[in-house]
């Protein structure tokens, strides 16, 4: 899987620096950032759309992971601006950006992006990709209440752990199921209860797809794609 992870903490940015990368961003996405109330939703809202053009412009850089300074970011921001404006912001019809790629570098280049929790991400791949972040819950009653909608094997592996153990268990298996929903351009038009990602893989379309997972401090972070 060669896919690069860029992810920023949004606690690391000012609301100076929040400005300056929404005012990089083309008039649908500042129309959208400008709609979240809450202000660190609005936050990592800004920073992912603004990172999703970083990660477009760098590629795929050889790691896995790659933990950005606010520095690192900004420091494109004249890059970025130009991108966005001549890119613009083009989605699928299950809310998937550039659901076709972008042109980059010379080639096209695919991406996919998440935020939850303080934490905004980018996965950038010359393949489709899907990726979605998650911080850890903390509510186990609700968490077995969601994890009635998966599909029965899921929920047999959730419910085999402990109260202890299961908010871990369940972030680990929304962030594999999320990130294929995504690699397929569906999202939550796809039911939860339609596949199952055990152990590690699974089909959408009739095509395998192969999913891993980290873990960040707190949080937990997957990537999708379809194995060739």
């Amino acid at each position: 899987m060669k896919v690069t992870n860029f992810v920023v903490k949004s606690s690391e940015f000012t609301a100076y620096d929040i400005a300056a990368a929404y005012s990089a961003l083309p008039d649908i996405k500042r129309q959208a950032a400008d709609r979240i109330s809450v202000p660190h939703k609005r936050a990592e809202s800004v920073l992912a759309a603004y990172l999703c053009y970083f990660a477009l412009l760098c590629g795929y850089t050889g790691d896995d992971l790659v933990l950005l300074s606010k520095g690192m970011l900004l420091d494109r921001l004249e890059d970025i601006t130009r991108f966005a404006c001549d890119s613009g912001w083009p989605v699928g019809e299950g809310g998937k950006p550039f659901p076709d790629g972008a042109a980059a570098g010379g080639g096209v280049r695919h991406i996919s992006i998440s935020h939850s929790g303080g934490y905004a991400l980018a996965a950038v791949s010359d393949r489709p990709v899907g990726a979605d972040v998650q911080v850890i819950p903390d509510n186990p009653d609700r968490l077995i209440r969601i994890a009635g909608r998966f599909h029965p094997e899921e929920r047999a592996w959730i419910e085999s752990v402990s109260a202890k153990n299961l908010p871990e268990r369940f972030c680990r298996l929304w962030v594999s199921k999320e990130s294929a929903m995504k690699l397929c351009g569906k999202g939550f038009g796809l039911s939860l209860s339609s596949f199952c990602i055990l152990p590690g893989r699974c089909f959408l379309d009739g095509k395998p797809v192969e999913i891993a997972v980290k873990k960040i401090d707190n949080a937990y972070l997957a990537n999708a794609q379809y194995i060739e």
